[in-house]
């Protein structure tokens, strides 16, 4: 299993309006993508920082969204993000998501 860590700042008041994207937009786009298998996202405790975290079955499937699905995603969030996300991948070692995803395969 592979993870994407998107960390953004976001403008004042966004928070709403980022949820609803990510729920309306984002999600979806996501769920139609190879090797997709969770997301998620949270908010600091002033509301001006938001990770944004999806599961692959590959680093390689990670890597088709980023070179091909990730700019539609900027666009969706261009009216709340502040600056340019940054992007992090790594390779899951532990985690109960893991486990469950591997015995449904």
């Amino acid at each position: 299993m592979f993870v994407r860590n998107v960390s953004m700042n976001v403008k004042p008041n966004s928070i709403e309006s980022f949820s609803n994207s990510f729920q309306t937009q984002i999600l979806p786009l996501l769920r139609k993508q190879p090797g997709f298998c969770d997301a998620f996202a949270y908010v600091n405790d002033s509301g001006t920082h938001i990770t944004g975290i999806s599961m692959w079955e590959s680093k390689e499937q990670a890597d088709a969204f980023h070179a091909t699905g990730y700019a539609e995603v900027l666009k969706n969030l261009v009216a709340v993000i502040d600056g340019t996300p940054k992007v992090r991948t790594s390779s899951v070692i532990s985690s109960t998501m893991h486990a469950t995803v591997s015995a449904s395969a």
